[in-house]
């Protein structure tokens, strides 16, 4: 694709850090404790000047799917950020009870300089029309597909002051029972909009919910001498992102930046654009770009996205050295922000698909509504991204956990997870959708968060991990010979065995226009948004199970007397001992294609292997290392 090369560009990062401490003890029942910090993190990019050159300058160009030219990116500073964080921490003993409160006030400023696309980019259907257009740039002919550029100011400062305060109490109720109740209030008052869209009120405004009260329970009882039964409840607001504020102010309001993308398939916005290798000194009008002009902005009185969580296990301690715990875990998350485009054609028609097996058999048949009509309700503008609240996240475990204790020279723990998770479809945490929230195409159909509800992308069933060391000692002689030879070895290991992921859903790719006026043809729906098999259940598209183990081995020669610590370890490791493999992705999720109205399943696509990269190292091969380390 040329982006091992384009992609890259000179990167500089700095990070400060400071903190300051105080604790003050009045006397025996109560301690306070008050803490500074500051964190500044600034984190920039530009163009690597040695790569600039063959007369693209800084223009991106795209030939037939290979990149030329720098990434469209650069320069950029994302973000340079600076964190000042008051802490007071109070706790105050009194019978018992041990009451805790305190507050917690932090002020952060994002600096932001990114505008992607400044410099203009050109997309060539084939290396003869971008020949055409290189090698005679005076002409005034233009061979181009398309251009895209963005307009307006790089340039965002902005800052959120978070505003935290809490009340505890640990009541020791009995001498078998302990209770602890509390309660955590959060409020985060966002920076406002400097620029925003008329034709769009809601760009104009952010609201900062006050209602973020979140209660925490969680109490110990000891059933017996051997017996423990633990639970507890909480309730965890969502911090809004910096990201997040990014898009709405720069992209979302249309204004403050300008992304314009021009297609030659139109005639009035071919006209408008530029002759290679020139770019455009301002925004055409809107009429011209409107199809590549989109909004974002948040509901009026959108509440804050929280989760709630829980637990109960029981510990039970079966010898000496031995103990089980078993824990139920859950987790919901509630008022989560899902994406629906308010200028989305409402029109649709009732079309039926024919399913026909992979050689060709009916097999049966799906309806679905279609989205007709080229138009959008507001021909000015293209997607008008609405953030509000209305998905949902839910997630059950079962845990068992064998711990034995260090203890005639070995020491081993066992851990079994059963787990499902279950959401709307917003994909998993990190992702850019829910960093940025600005897109609405992981849902099947706008606004209806509900449809793609199902196992999630980070759902994993089945997760064991055994992990031991074994310390002998062969004789209890004395002498070197048994000191540095016989006696001070230690083997140790850790194997996990984990079912796989869903890396998504199997989609269906269409190779006409199955329905005449369909609003896009990219999806069997008309809607352009997700491509999954409507019919089958959502991320159902497993990668396989993983099972991986590591050993290692290590002689200890104790350097001076018995009693020093000052050692020598030699140790030999072996990662991936059973030379284990298992695929981290897929080349292709497309399990059927669609023809005239007929859906064929196409299963030769699937499950075919595109890359093993393996976690934590990167790499599924077996390796082998030999260190030397010295404790004194």
């Amino acid at each position: 694709s040329g982006s091992a090369l384009t992609g890259n560009g000179d990167d500089a990062v700095t990070v400060r850090n400071g903190r300051l401490a105080w604790t003050m003890a009045p006397n025996s029942s109560f301690v306070n404790e008050f803490h500074f910090g500051m964190a500044g993190d600034r984190q920039a990019d530009t163009f690597d000047n040695a790569e600039l050159g063959q007369g693209l300058g800084f223009l991106q160009v795209s030939v037939n799917g290979t990149s030329l030219g720098p990434a469209n990116y650069l320069p950029r500073i994302e973000p340079s950020e600076t964190r000042f964080e008051f802490q007071d921490n109070a706790s105050w003993t009194k019978g018992t009870h041990t009451i805790k409160f305190g507050t917690d006030i932090a002020t952060t400023r994002d600096y932001v300089y990114y505008i992607s696309g400044a410099f203009g980019s050109f997309t060539y259907q084939t290396v003869n029309a971008f020949a055409l257009d290189y090698s005679n740039p005076t002409s005034g002919v233009k061979y181009w597909q398309s251009y895209a550029q963005t307009f307006g100011n790089p340039v965002l400062d902005t800052r959120i002051n978070d505003y935290g305060f809490y009340l505890e109490d640990q009541w020791r109720a009995t001498s078998r029972l302990s209770l602890n109740y509390g309660l955590r209030y959060e409020y985060a008052k966002l920076p406002q909009p400097k620029v925003c869209n008329q034709d769009y009120p809601g760009t104009c405004h952010l609201y900062s919910s006050p209602k973020n009260l979140a209660p925490r329970l969680g109490l110990s009882y000891r059933i017996n001498d051997k017996t423990v039964l633990q639970a507890g409840y909480g309730m965890f607001h969502a911090r809004f992102q910096g990201g997040t504020i990014d898009d709405l102010f720069t992209t979302g309001n249309g204004l403050y930046q300008q992304s314009v993308s021009l297609s030659a398939t139109n005639a009035s916005q071919f006209a408008a654009g530029p002759v290679f290798p020139n770019a455009l000194s301002a925004a055409p009008s809107a009429a011209t770009a409107a199809s590549g002009v989109g909004l974002q902005y948040y509901a009026p009185n959108i509440k804050t996205p929280y989760a709630e969580q829980g637990n109960i296990g029981i510990q039970r301690q079966i010898t000496s050295d031995v103990g089980v715990t078993v824990s139920y875990l859950w987790s919901r998350g509630v008022q989560l922000i899902g994406v629906r485009d308010l200028n989305f054609p409402s029109n649709t028609t009732s079309f039926t698909y024919a399913i026909h097996d992979a050689g060709g058999n009916s097999v049966g048949s799906y309806t679905t509504p279609v989205y007709v009509g080229s138009a959008r309700p507001d021909p000015r503008y293209g997607v008008v991204a609405y953030d509000e609240n209305g998905v949902k996240s839910y997630y059950s475990g079962l845990a068992v956990q064998v711990n034995k204790r260090f203890a005639h020279g070995l020491q081993a723990l066992v851990s079994y997870t059963w787990s499902h998770e279950i959401d709307d479809g917003q994909s998993y945490g990190e992702s850019t959708n829910n960093l940025f929230q600005n897109g609405n195409t992981y849902w099947l159909y706008n606004g209806n968060y509900a449809a793609d509800k199902g196992s999630g992308t980070l759902d994993q069933r089945h997760r064991a991990v055994i992990s031991w060391v074994w310390a002998p000692v062969f004789t209890h002689r004395s002498g070197a010979f048994y000191k540095y030879v016989v006696n001070n070895w230690q083997l140790s290991s850790i194997t996990s065995m984990a079912s796989g992921h869903p890396t998504g859903s199997e989609t269906i790719t269409i190779s006409g226009t199955p329905v005449t006026g369909m609003f896009k043809t990219s999806s069997i729906n008309g809607s352009g948004l997700g491509f999954r098999v409507p019919f089958l259940p959502v991320n159902s598209y497993y990668l396989p199970a993983q099972y991986h183990s590591d050993a290692r081995l290590s002689k200890v020669i104790p350097l001076g007397a018995e009693d020093s610590p000052r050692k020598l370890y030699l140790t030999f490791e072996m990662f991936n001992i059973s030379g284990s493999w298992a695929a981290t992705s897929y080349r292709s999720s497309v399990g059927y294609t669609e023809a005239g109205g007929i859906l064929t399943a196409t299963p030769q696509n699937l499950y075919v292997p595109s890359a093993d990269a393996g976690f934590p190292d990167g790499s599924q091969a077996k390796r082998m290392q030999i260190s030397g380390r010295i404790v004194f």
